[in-house]
């Protein structure tokens, strides 16, 4: 009800507000008469043949007329003027970020007679030069998009032309994280990771699209495409819908590798348990007696529920044998394995008969082998079949009110909530897993407004709101660290660490692969307001405008604290033959650390903020009925990531000596005021110079064939040099990192045992950073006790 009445208020407060074409499409062409000449000041109308809504402008004294606002949906244009018959068209289907352009022929007549035309519907933009692909409302209605879960959307950006993702989303080849999420006109994009990390349902958007180059002047802060969606709106009848899409085990055919098993460990089938649920209605604001809202007033509603109490996958890891366990490294394919403890310069002595003495085991390692399962595949890599589960629940509503005011002022509102929530069990059981309880609570505002100031004026404004919560635990590893013998871990950093293995044997690693510990949280914030105004004057459609967003993200993490630990073959192999000998689980046994590191706390927990402010100048102007030229030019200014007051974050600066090296230049140096403090507020300037041009043109060779083209200039978001750093060696961290040498005793191995020679430094690269506190927030420890 909180978020109800907050968007109450601000419906009310904004009485005016969307942004170009990002929530709507627009319709334009010429009026002539039956010799072809102009008709200058012809009043036209666009009537929503569902929802019975009337939009009106008025053609320029060029004969140029422009709807550059037009919700989706399909319209019946009329055109008239005195001493010409009035003409009728229906069945125009106008679509997200899309023009369709139709021109208008009248007769001289009557204004009271009417001509019908009822030729086939225009189908080609003719004025742009942007390219996109749009997903209609029919095939977002009867494509297949449960694939189990949610349905949605958003999967189709993946088939369309130019994409590719691995990992990371590219689109006509640009870099990753490019991409801008418009819901509604507003975006809707996660602040640190530059997309959506809950998408909503299918079942609330009526359409989509993904524009992919040449971008007008309208557009901005984006390095790769637009995904642009528009939610569904009622209409003057009363419609409704629910669906059931389930998943059973019992439905599906077993997995071949699983039928031709008899080992009863990796022959069954797991039991599967997938419920989408839900369903939407709409219509006219009717209140009997009271209020009638046909053709005027509109709601939508949806809501989905989904429903995984048992959702299974089936990875094969790798374990050591049960022999490596002991210590045994005999078996075939195993490489020699050398005894650090002999080292004398490049020479070293192997194990007798290749098997590690259980005394030389590490304390902590005994404590891990302990844990790890035996192989149930008779070899030494992908040896180990675990089912992941996991509980999943998971329910989205969304609401959805537009009213006319009139036929030239218009309102609409969309909220969505989502509350989703999952516990699972992965790679393996106990300790060394990798699951989460994970909850995730984002939700959404949009309020777009458009008035027609005059009638070749038009205004679109639109401001939007989108929070992200997301908080989680790991009660399968909480008090891990303590419980496998480390050291110094407590509260919610004791938790198991991260243990990595780098080498030829594959083995799979323990601990959650992130380095999340108990009692995490992350809440992200964009506030939008933008405001976009279409002038039309002669054979020109100006339009120009503004956008400002602020971004905001608070990190509750202590994300690292609980230790990483990496093993390489290289501890227990020969130092002249580092890449055929020695194995990195013995080098774990041995508890000889290859690398390590860890996030000393006190974490601080700072908002960390973004802003975004841009404006805009887009002249599209129709040279003649076949040329069209798109000129553009868009000014931003980006305020990149920072702390507020700067204070609690830090950077390798490559021109400061470093003293903990000699003297040689790169050490840490830290923002903000005080002692120690560099007096900076960012490690970087406001770029003052990000002017985009937009250059275009469309030419219409004949009734089916248009030749686009376009050059620009585009700048991706500021936080991209913020998420780009390699990890926290490069700074931009809120709390210190320590990092220790190959060899370097550290607390996972508390038996006695040589340090390793710099000969088996086999990686140069490494070098440990200086000891230096954050002046008045944080400290660090004289020694390396993990």
């Amino acid at each position: 009800m909180r978020h109800l009445y907050l968007a109450a208020l601000l419906s009310a407060a904004l009485a005016v507000s969307a942004w170009g074409q990002v929530a709507t499409g627009s319709l334009a062409g010429s009026v002539v008469d039956s010799t072809g000449a102009v008709v200058p000041s012809v009043k036209i109308t666009a009537t929503n043949m569902a929802s019975g809504s009337r939009i009106e402008t008025v053609g320029t004294e060029a004969g140029l007329y422009v709807f550059p606002s037009l919700p989706t949906g399909v319209y019946s244009i009329t055109a008239e003027k005195a001493g010409f018959k009035k003409m009728n068209r229906a069945d125009i289907e106008i679509r997200i970020a899309q023009r369709i352009d139709m021109n208008i022929s009248l007769e001289i007549g009557d204004v009271q007679q009417t001509v019908t035309v009822s030729a086939e519907a225009p189908i080609l933009d003719t004025s742009t030069s942007e390219r996109g692909n749009n997903v209609s409302v029919k095939m977002m209605s009867d494509l297949p998009l449960f694939a189990g879960g949610v349905r949605n959307p958003r999967s189709f950006v993946n088939y369309m032309p130019g994409v590719t993702n691995n990992g990371e989303q590219s689109v006509n080849g640009s870099g990753g994280r490019g991409q801008e999420i418009i819901i509604d006109g507003a975006s809707s994009l996660n602040v640190e990771s530059s997309t959506m990390l809950t998408f909503p349902s299918a079942e609330m958007f009526s359409e989509f699209k993904l524009v992919g180059s040449n971008f007008s002047a309208e557009y901005g802060r984006i390095g790769g495409s637009i995904e642009m969606y528009v939610a569904r709106s009622g209409t003057n009848w009363f419609h409704g819908t629910t669906f059931l899409n389930m998943r059973r085990d019992i439905w599906n055919a077993n997995a071949w590798s699983r039928n031709s098993s008899t080992n009863p460990a990796t022959s069954f089938k797991p039991k599967e348990r997938i419920n989408e649920v839900g369903g939407a209605a709409g219509g006219p604001v009717y209140i009997p007696k009271i209020y009638n809202g046909k053709d005027k007033t509109f709601w939508y509603f949806t809501y989905t529920k989904d429903m995984r109490p048992i959702t299974p996958a089936f990875p094969v890891m790798t374990v050591p044998t049960a022999l490596m366990k002991q210590g045994n490294f005999t078996e075939a394919g195993v490489p020699l394995i050398y005894d650090p403890a002999t080292t004398a310069g490049n020479v070293r002595q192997p194990f007798a008969g290749n098997i590690i003495p259980l005394s030389r085991f590490s304390p902590i390692s005994k404590n891990i082998v302990a844990n790890i399962p035996n192989p149930d595949l008779p070899r030494l890599a992908s040896n180990y079949n675990f089912v992941n589960q996991t509980v999943f629940n998971r329910y989205i509503w969304s609401v959805k009110f537009d009213h006319a005011f009139s036929a030239t002022n218009r309102v609409s509102f969309f909220y969505n909530n989502d509350v989703q929530d999952s516990e699972g069990i992965q790679g393996f059981a106990g300790y060394l897993g990798n699951g989460l309880l994970d909850s995730q609570k984002p939700y959404t505002y949009r309020i777009n407004h458009d008035l027609s100031i005059k009638p070749n004026l038009l205004m679109h404004t639109t401001y939007g709101f989108y929070k992200s919560q997301q908080t989680w635990d790991n009660p399968a590893q909480k008090g891990g660290g303590t419980a496998l013998g480390f050291k110094g871990l407590s509260g919610d950093s004791d938790a198991t660490p991260r243990i990595r293995f780098s080498g030829p044997a594959g083995l799979s690693y323990f601990g959650m692969d992130q380095g999340k510990v108990g009692n995490g949280a992350q809440y992200n914030r964009q506030h939008w307001l933008s405001q976009g105004y279409t002038l039309l004057k002669g054979k020109h459609e100006f339009k120009f405008g503004w956008n400002w967003r602020r971004f905001e993200t608070l990190g509750m993490d202590l994300a690292g604290t609980n230790g990483l630990y990496q093993f390489n073959r290289a501890q227990t192999a020969l130092p002249t033959a580092l890449t055929s000998t020695g194995h990195e689980f013995a080098s774990m046994l041995l508890g000889a650390v290859d690398i390590a590191s860890t996030v000393v706390p006190p974490v601080l927990f700072d908002t960390t903020k973004y802003y975004d402010t841009s404006v805009y100048l887009q002249d599209n102007w129709r040279v003649n009925s076949k040329l069209t030229l798109n000129l553009g030019i868009r000014y931003e200014v980006p305020i990149g990531w920072h702390v507020p007051g700067g204070n609690g974050y830090s950077m390798v600066d490559i021109n400061v000596p470093n003293p903990g090296a000699g003297g040689r230049p790169g050490a840490l140096v830290f923002s903000g005021t005080g002692p120690g403090r560099t007096g900076q507020k960012r490690f970087y300037p406001t770029d003052w110079s990000a002017i985009g041009p937009r250059l275009g043109f469309a030419y219409r060779v004949g009734s089916k064939t248009v030749i686009r083209g376009g050059w620009s200039i585009y700048y991706q978001g500021a936080f991209e040099w913020r998420m780009r750093m390699p990890g926290r060696l490069l700074g931009l961290q809120r709390s210190p990192e320590r990092r220790y040498q190959p060899g370097t005793r550290l607390g996972f191995r508390d038996s006695p045992g040589a340090r390793l020679s710099p000969a088996t430094h086999h990686r140069s690269d490494l070098r440990q950073l200086p000891e230096r506190a954050v002046p008045g927030t944080d400290s660090r420890p004289t020694g390396p006790d993990l």
